[in-house]
């Protein structure tokens, strides 16, 4: 079932709820992924070795790769296969769903996922929609006025599928 660009626009979620989604997935990549590898690298480093102490830079350059790959995992796993939510979002009611307001693809997600990476990208939403939703056709609507939303238009084909027509517009 198709919801229309402006039914999107209005069940999308706040800007606030969009930061608390960004801070709270930032904190579980941070605490799981990066952490961990910052960790390792400086396990390895012995203060009175001068040729150890110079091999932390080589060693960044892994640890930002698996960071970055880490992210990455994260935000897609999570939204292609937890029914387009992360942690950030099943704490604040959100999802993602594709421009008919439908169940966003895992090629939807895995290129949201991607845009991630774009410079300023995390505060893209405070402008538009969000460079990684915007290039993706994605939207972060609530989860309940969606599933609201999904339940109107279902029953408008029923009674459109009937012959009949629907007797009032509904606000969200």
């Amino acid at each position: 079932m198709a919801l229309d660009e402006s039914t999107l626009k209005e069940i999308s979620v706040s800007n606030g709820t969009r930061f608390v989604n960004y801070l709270i997935d930032g904190l579980i990549v941070g605490s799981v992924v990066t952490l961990p590898l910052l960790g390792y690298m400086f396990s390895s480093v012995n203060l009175d070795d001068p040729e150890s102490i110079n091999s932390v830079g080589s060693s960044a350059n892994s640890v930002q790769v698996f960071a970055i790959g880490g992210q990455f995992l994260y935000y897609f796993l999570m939204e292609a296969y937890m029914g387009g939510r992360t942690l950030g979002k099943m704490v604040t009611g959100s999802i993602v769903v594709n421009k008919q307001g439908e169940m966003a693809t895992p090629g939807n997600i895995a290129g949201r996922s991607l845009c991630r990476f774009i410079p300023f990208d995390n505060i893209s939403f405070i402008f538009t929609r969000g460079w990684h939703d915007s290039i993706s056709d994605t939207y972060v609507v609530d989860k309940k006025k969606w599933e609201n939303a999904q339940t109107i238009e279902k029953n408008i084909e029923d009674i459109n599928r009937m012959g009949g027509e629907p007797s009032e517009t509904v606000a969200w």
